[in-house]
């Protein structure tokens, strides 16, 4: 048993996972994968038309394109939990796209949580991912550059692009050491994810803008933070003050098992002296008859009688 913030748990990975952000992210987004195309596949297995499993579940999920976009203002944070590719009109998994996007989530957001805490993983990812998403809408604004009606998009490119650019942006001149004698200078690495995420984007402007917002406010993030300016406090203070309504105080736990043994021992004690009573009654049936008994005693015995039916 391990114990963890005067709670025990029965794994010993829970004690890591609670400081590990990357690995909370990277869990998080693997959920939601399963959990939207295990949607989409089972719709599909029930018959429904493709246009129904689009309107109903992708459209609500990833980002639209602009003209849709002004009933569906949340997609700027939701379509980063949702890897998805439009292939001729259809969504598709993207499985190997969410796959490579874990890697490089891994390898910038351990970076990242090394180097400035874990606390600060998360709020960029999202806010390079809202950031990226209104850069996607904005983008659309431009003559030419809308995408064409019922093309939507979805992934975590954004947030992973703001991860890198943080993790470069304080460390520019770190290597990752591969063994004793190779290593990749931080350049190089970074260098490789910006061909891969151009190259998945297609260059079309408003991909490119979605990336380009994710990657801006990682580097915001961290010129802020350099200046004094945290912008993941108030998502910690705010979580924690649910986390506290939900979750019972030590103090107020006890209290509540003492009244639990309080009305138990009660409960126990009362039985018992029924038991006695009940005994007693008995005995004097067996010496002097049921007529003997005052009518109380009848009563005891038959709420005794009804008790054990």
């Amino acid at each position: 048993m391990q114990r963890t913030h005067n709670k025990f748990s029965a794994s010993p990975f829970i004690r890591h996972f609670h400081n590990n952000a990357v690995l909370q992210l990277i869990m998080a987004l693997g959920a939601a994968f399963v959990i939207f195309h295990f949607t989409i596949n089972i719709m599909r297995v029930m018959q429904f038309a493709p246009k129904e499993i689009m309107d109903t579940v992708v459209s609500y999920s990833v980002l639209p394109p602009l003209a849709d976009f002004k009933y569906k203002i949340w997609s700027v944070f939701s379509y980063g939990l949702f890897h998805m590719r439009m292939i001729n009109g259809y969504p598709q998994m993207g499985f190997w796209a969410m796959f490579s996007n874990m890697l490089w989530l891994y390898c910038f957001g351990s970076l990242v949580q090394m180097l400035i805490g874990h606390r600060h993983v998360v709020p960029m990812f999202f806010y390079a991912v809202i950031l990226g998403g209104i850069g996607y809408m904005t983008a659309q604004l431009v003559p030419n550059w809308e995408v064409p009606q019922g093309f939507y998009v979805g992934g975590a490119q954004a947030g992973i692009t703001g991860l890198a650019v943080a993790a470069f942006t304080v460390a520019p001149k770190y290597k990752f050491y591969l063994s004793d004698y190779f290593s990749l200078p931080m350049w190089l690495v970074a260098g490789a994810f910006t061909v891969l995420i151009l190259l998945y984007t297609g260059f079309a402007p408003a991909s490119l803008a979605m990336v380009t917002g994710g990657g801006l406010m990682g580097f915001l993030y961290i010129t802020l933070l350099r200046r004094g300016y945290n912008l993941s406090d108030w998502l910690y203070r705010f979580f924690g003050k649910v986390n506290n309504s939900v979750t019972p105080k030590d103090d107020a736990y006890r209290k509540h098992a003492h009244r639990r043994s309080d009305v138990l021992r009660s409960a126990y004690q009362q039985q018992t002296a029924d038991d006695q009573r009940v005994d007693e009654i008995l005995d004097k049936i067996n010496r002097k008859g049921y007529n003997s008994l005052s009518k109380e005693e009848k009563e005891i015995l038959l709420r005794a009688s009804k008790e054990n039916e």
